[in-house]
């Protein structure tokens, strides 16, 4: 893990916890950079010191969920918040009109 960038991926980030752990664990084995992904950022009370923490480089997750438990300033300086709804929206058109799911997620048919 040495030198790597790691991205952390989870369903949900709602304390930050488990996130943090796991990106001290791979700091402490020599990764330059990590990255905390999710689904849902639900980010419950005390999910500020993981964001604020320097072991965490970014944190990204979809508008699932609205992040409305942050604080404005914080948000906009720690989380990239990504649209989930075209990706959700272009899938159920193509299981409505017999498209290829695997093509749509970059995968070969």
């Amino acid at each position: 893990m040495e030198d790597a960038t790691v991205f952390i991926l989870d369903d949900m980030i709602s304390t930050g916890g488990t996130m943090l752990r796991a990106a001290e664990a791979c700091r402490q084995r020599g990764a330059k950079a990590v990255y905390a992904m999710a689904t849902h950022g639900l980010f419950s009370k005390g999910a500020e010191a993981m964001l604020a923490h320097p072991a965490v480089d970014g944190t990204i997750v979809t508008d699932s969920i609205a992040p409305f438990r942050l604080p404005e300033q914080r948000l906009r300086a720690c989380v990239e918040v990504v649209p989930s709804a075209p990706l959700v929206a272009e899938a159920i058109r193509r299981l409505a009109f017999g498209g290829s799911i695997t093509e749509l997620l970059g995968g070969d048919d």
